[in-house]
C-alpha cells in the first residue's frame, strides 16, 4: 500500500506518495479519473487516464504534478501505482480527490533605482498555502516581445523584493514575477504578476 496526499493549488494539483520497497518495482504511474473508482490496470481503464507527467523509475521520486487541467467545478480522483516491468501493479495507493483553482493574478511589480547603481524590484506576496509554493521567479526581457528569461529565483515565500546589477543603464526592460510549485517530475505557475516596463537611468 502506498500512502497518497493530493492537494489542489492555483494552476494545478500536487501528488505526494510514500516510496515502495517491493523488489519487483520498476516504475510509478499516477492515474486521474472523474469517477471515484480507479482500477490499478495499465493501460488505464476509461474514464481513468495517464496524463503523462508522473512516470518515475526511481523508487524515491515520490512527487508529481498535474498541470494539464483547466480549472472548473469538476472534482478529479487520483491513484498512484507502483508497477513491475510488465505493467503489473505491485503496490497501489488509495484514491484521493482534488481540483485545481485559477492561477492567482498579482499586480505588476514596482521597479526603480536602488542603491549604488542597482535596480530594485518589489512584488506582491503570493498569499496562498505554503505547500503550494516552491519559489518566485523574477523574469525580465527587452521591450518588444522577446521571450522573458529568469533573472533570479527566490525560495522564501515571504521575500518579495530583490536588488540586481544585471539590468544595464539606458536600456528598457519588461519585468514579471511568477510564483511556482515544483517537484522532481515537473511544476506549474501558481501566481503571475502583470508586467512592468522600466528604463534603467
Amino acid at each position: 500500500m502506498l500512502d497518497l496526499d493530493v492537494f489542489g493549488c492555483p494552476g494545478g494539483v500536487v501528488l505526494d506518495w510514500s516510496p515502495t520497497a517491493d523488489e519487483a518495482f520498476h516504475h510509478y504511474t499516477a492515474l486521474r479519473s472523474l469517477e471515484p473508482d480507479v482500477a490499478t490496470a495499465y493501460p488505464p481503464i476509461a474514464p481513468a487516464v495517464d496524463w503523462g507527467d508522473s512516470y518515475a523509475t526511481d523508487p524515491f521520486v515520490t512527487s508529481a504534478v498535474d498541470a494539464t487541467l483547466i480549472p472548473s467545478e469538476a472534482t478529479f480522483h487520483y491513484r498512484v501505482m507502483a508497477y513491475d516491468a510488465r505493467n503489473r501493479p505491485v503496490a497501489a495507493s488509495p484514491v484521493r480527490r482534488s481540483r485545481p483553482a485559477d492561477v492567482t493574478e498579482l499586480e505588476a511589480p514596482a521597479v526603480g533605482a536602488g542603491e549604488s547603481g542597482t535596480t530594485h524590484i518589489d512584488w506582491a506576496l503570493f498569499g496562498g498555502l505554503g505547500r503550494c509554493f516552491s519559489e518566485y521567479r523574477v523574469l525580465i526581457g527587452p521591450v518588444g516581445g522577446a521571450p522573458l528569461t529568469t533573472l533570479t529565483v527566490i525560495s522564501s515565500q515571504s521575500t518579495t523584493e530583490v536588488e540586481t546589477v544585471s539590468m544595464r543603464a539606458g536600456e528598457s526592460y519588461v519585468v514579471r514575477v511568477e510564483a511556482v510549485r515544483t517537484t522532481t517530475l515537473g511544476g506549474f505557475v501558481v501566481a503571475r504578476s502583470e508586467t512592468a516596463t522600466y528604463t534603467v537611468p
